[in-house]
């Protein structure tokens, strides 16, 4: 009879007491992580860098800067992920079993998301139906990256994905033109004659004629007095309107005298030929604009973001 002198755990793992291995490995650890951003991605990242992408009006009316703008794609594309692995993995490195659970648990969250994104997109808006979808996607992506043998390297290549989303959302995107560095034309040969007394331009967005007038098309002074008394002191260009609908367009075409292209954005590079940048130079400017960004540094101080 042969006595094997065996450690201690080597006796526990043959009894069952015991795993070979209590915690996770760094390699699964790193697939782990891939596979969180991945499904992040497609559940967080491309929906919200999608959204903000074609509104860069957004970043111009906060006041945004560049590095701002970097940041806001950096976390949305990286934080969510990265919060939901270290849940996962810190308690993974102690208790293998704990950990995988924690992690299948943020896997079916992101992927619960994913199924919300997908009935917002087929216009699925009923409460009930998209909550079962999530939970069924959910419920399934996670079952099948523990049972399903190519489902965990599927979903780690998605990683790839949610990091071309990034680059895709700071190069191409409508909103990556405010990251590329600013040339602003000058006012070219413009003569500016002198002023003899203070210039005012004021924007009331969303304000239609039709609610100052009467039946008759006169401005109701009972109820509008101070617009009546300036439309008999100025002249009043009762048949003019906005180029556009939209702010973004119509603000600037205001300042330039130029139509706004659908394309161009309401700030100071798209538009470097405004009232400010023409009488800036030589006038004192105190501008207030809520959603453009028009006025050249040089002549107006950068808003606060």
């Amino acid at each position: 009879m042969v006595d094997l002198q065996l450690p201690d755990n080597a006796r526990r793992d043959l009894r069952g007491g015991a795993r070979a291995s209590p915690s996770r490995s760094w390699r699964e650890l790193a697939v782990d992580a891939a596979v969180l951003v991945g499904v992040a991605g497609v559940a967080i990242t491309q929906p919200v860098l999608d959204l903000f992408g074609r509104n860069p009006t957004f970043f111009v009316a906060g006041g945004y800067g560049r590095r701002q703008i970097a940041a806001f794609a950096v976390v949305v594309g990286f934080v969510p992920a990265l919060v939901a692995f270290v849940a996962s993995a810190v308690p993974g490195l102690v208790d293998r079993r704990l950990g995988a659970c924690l992690h299948g648990g943020a896997v079916a969250g992101f992927a619960g998301l994913f199924g919300l994104v997908v009935c917002r997109t087929l216009g699925v808006d009923a409460i009930a139906p998209a909550l079962v979808v999530a939970v069924l996607l959910g419920v399934g992506v996670a079952l099948a990256e523990w049972r399903v043998p190519w489902a965990r390297p599927f979903l780690s290549y998605l990683a790839v994905g949610n990091v071309a989303v990034v680059v895709l959302f700071l190069l191409t995107s409508p909103s990556a033109e405010l990251l590329t560095g600013a040339s602003y034309a000058d006012a070219g040969n413009v003569r500016v004659p002198p002023l003899d007394g203070p210039v005012v331009v004021v924007v009331l967005d969303e304000f239609p004629l039709t609610s100052l007038l009467r039946a008759d098309g006169s401005i109701n002074e009972v109820r509008y007095p101070k617009f009546a008394a300036l439309a008999r002191k100025s002249t009043w260009f009762r048949n003019a309107a906005s180029e556009s609908a939209h702010t973004g367009r119509s603000v600037p075409t205001i300042l330039t005298g130029v139509v706004a292209d659908e394309d161009d954005l309401p700030f100071l590079q798209d538009h470097p030929r405004n009232l400010f940048s023409l009488f800036g130079a030589r006038h004192p400017v105190n501008r207030y604009e809520l959603l453009t960004d028009l006025c050249p540094v040089e002549v107006c101080a950068r808003r606060a973001a």
